[in-house]
């Protein structure tokens, strides 16, 4: 959901069984708390099962400033290797205003072209996400800033460039 996440638990098939997929009615306590749908499951395996909306609690995306920037630039045999870094990032604001402490799953999706250079480290990855994990006290807000990094190249054979395009690489930093 974009601005609310999803209650959810971790399910752990124990039985020794394949398990097929169904649906499932989650209780906490003797109390209805949503539904979720059971994917196949093979012995052992676990997932992630979300069950209903947490409206207690709200995430909101704020963009982190980013860009790229020249970190080389070599000549080679008359053609010049520029080499930018771009960084992007996302800043995850969660509130809790629920009475419950809560833990927060944030998924960030993982692309192979970046590398991850935010302090806080995933708690887990899967195929294609990134999760970290939030503890979120009742009342009480948290950040989750991810930034991620990626290696751009571009070739220009030294030939081809004019007066003001090569005074325009020489002055970067």
């Amino acid at each position: 959901h974009v601005k609310f996440p999803l209650l959810g638990l971790k399910f752990k098939n124990t039985s020794g069984l394949s398990l097929m997929q169904g649906p499932v009615t989650v209780f906490d306590g003797p109390s209805y708390a949503g539904d979720a749908r059971l994917p196949d499951l093979q012995a052992a395996e676990d997932r992630l099962l979300s069950y209903a909306i947490d409206l207690g609690t709200e995430v909101e995306l704020k963009p982190q400033q980013g860009g790229t920037r020249i970190v080389t630039c070599k000549i080679d045999k008359g053609i010049m290797i520029i080499t930018e870094k771009e960084r992007q990032g996302l800043t995850y604001h969660a509130v809790n205003r629920s009475r419950t402490d809560r833990t927060l799953l944030v998924e960030h999706p993982y692309r192979a072209e970046y590398k991850l250079t935010s302090e806080m480290k995933p708690a887990e990855r899967s195929r294609d996400m990134y999760r970290f994990e939030v503890k979120l006290a009742a009342d009480q807000s948290a950040e989750v800033p991810v930034t991620e990094e990626r290696d751009i190249q571009q070739r220009v054979a030294i030939t081809n460039l004019n007066s003001d395009q090569f005074r325009f690489y020489m002055q970067q930093q």
